[in-house]
């Protein structure tokens, strides 16, 4: 039974200033007192009964302080480092080839002529007729039935066709 029990440990013993005073010098622990007791090492840190540092919040705060103070510039930068890939991988994955299609969209818009089949952006299919300026169209979509249209309206050209004869 004796290789059972628990091994014992030296029970934490206060420096003579600190036993004087009483508790003034430790650092209150929550819960479990008596499994966490809090002994005064020195001015910046306490230990635990079983000998776990716990420096104090003082001295984590100085301890940042002096390591912003070296590298704060380097540290911001390497902050930011990932928010600047990432605006990066966007441009060239979404914005770079809606602008390329915007322009092929606009130079084949503009390059539309009479007897091209069209589709527009409404879903309508018909043959332009004639151009009435550099803004519309002339669609006729049946026989005898004309449609005035938005260059910027036509979705595709499905076929370029001859040049209507008048």
């Amino acid at each position: 039974l004796a290789a059972c029990a628990p091994p014992q440990l030296p029970s934490p013993t206060l420096p003579d200033a600190a036993a004087a005073a009483g508790t003034a010098g430790t650092v209150p622990v929550q819960g479990y007192v008596d499994l966490l007791t809090a002994v005064p090492v020195d001015a910046g840190s306490t230990v635990g009964r079983h000998g776990v540092h716990f420096p104090s919040v003082a001295a984590l705060y100085v301890d940042k302080a002096a390591v912003d103070g070296a590298g704060g510039a380097a540290e911001m930068a390497m902050q930011f480092a990932p928010f600047a890939i990432i605006l990066v991988i966007m441009y060239f994955l979404i914005l770079r080839p809606q602008q390329k299609r915007q322009q092929a969209h606009l130079e084949l818009v503009r390059n539309v002529r009479r007897g091209d089949t069209v589709t527009t952006s409404g879903g309508l299919v018909g043959k332009i007729s004639r151009t009435l300026d550099d803004n519309e169209v002339e669609l006729e979509v049946a026989p005898n039935v004309k449609v005035r249209l938005l260059r910027t309206a036509i979705g595709e050209v499905r076929a370029k066709g001859e040049p209507v004869k008048e």
